[in-house]
């Protein structure tokens, strides 16, 4: 049998600046979650929703966003 395994990630408040890399990523057809550890290891996702909220402070102008993603390649679980 096979799992998927998928994960809610949330960004800190970003500048707009940074939010439109952000909605780059959200409508790409290509992303990969890079490893943590310094190794440069690399696991395919696809971003299955996402949502923004933006500050109201008219002086801030930061945004959050929370992104829904779903691994590529299923987890075998057959011990």
């Amino acid at each position: 049998t096979t799992a998927t395994l998928k994960e809610t990630l949330n960004t800190d408040w970003i500048s707009e600046d940074k939010a439109n890399l952000m909605e780059k990523l959200l409508m790409s057809t290509d992303v990969y979650l890079v490893a943590s550890g310094g190794r440069g290891e690399t696991q395919a996702v696809m971003v299955t929703s996402s949502t923004h909220l933006r500050k109201t402070v008219a002086n801030d102008n930061l945004i959050q966003y929370t992104i829904q993603i779903e691994y590529a390649n299923p987890l075998n679980t057959n011990s």
